[in-house]
């Protein structure tokens, strides 16, 4: 799945898409904000030039979102269900060992961190907001859950609710580590990668163990 196939941050919309073309409009336009916030960055993106890029009038750009707040809202919603896909994908094929399985989801992760369009500005810009709490700590407990699911039953792991919940803040907390590094060096190089991978997997590993041990 690419950022255009994923659905659009319905939450975050003056109304959610009740057609194909609807849908697919709401998308040109959360596509046109990616990009130019991948260009100029968050703080030079306005609802007019997202109406030019997206081929469309700044009118048709608030039929679908409130205002600018909303479009960059709706933007990190569909690149958060775009990066949970990813994980899922990722996570249904084993690697043979808990550690290996840790390590390609990093992987995964590290990799749209990297390539998927204005997901590391929209990141930081819902991370800083004060309101944004709870709604970024859903979004996290989310993919690790989703990761569980899977891995679990694979290893056999005994993942009673207190356990989940220790994963899921070590989750978190790696999580924090990957946006620390992207925001101290947004063009993360590859030996820098490579790094931030191995210290997130040793995190969460370590976690995990930690967590069936009690």
């Amino acid at each position: 799945m690419d950022a255009t196939e994923a659905e659009p941050g319905a939450a975050a919309m003056r109304r959610e898409p009740s057609t194909g073309q609807a849908a697919d409009t709401a998308n040109r336009l959360l596509d046109a904000a990616a990009a130019i916030i991948a260009e100029r960055g968050i703080d030079r993106l306005s609802t007019t030039d997202v109406g030019i890029r997206a081929g469309t009038s700044v009118g048709t750009v608030y039929r679908y979102f409130e205002d600018r707040d909303a479009l960059i809202r709706a933007l990190y919603e569909r690149s958060v269900a775009h990066v949970r896909h990813a994980l899922i994908a990722a996570a249904a094929t084993s690697q043979g060992t808990l550690e290996a399985d840790v390590r390609a989801l990093l992987a995964a992760y590290l990799h749209e961190h990297r390539t998927l369009p204005a997901y590391q500005a929209v990141r930081t810009w819902q991370w800083l907001r004060h309101d944004a709490h709870g709604h970024r700590t859903i979004a996290v407990d989310l993919s690790a859950h989703d990761l569980l699911s899977v891995l679990g039953p694979r290893y056999g792991l005994a993942l009673d609710d207190a356990r989940s919940a220790r994963i899921a803040t070590a989750v978190r907390r790696a999580d924090a580590l990957v946006l620390a590094a992207f925001l101290d060096e947004p063009d993360l190089d590859d030996a820098s990668a490579v790094e931030l991978l191995a210290a997130t997997e040793t995190m969460l590993v370590a976690a995990i163990l930690a967590a069936l041990a009690d």
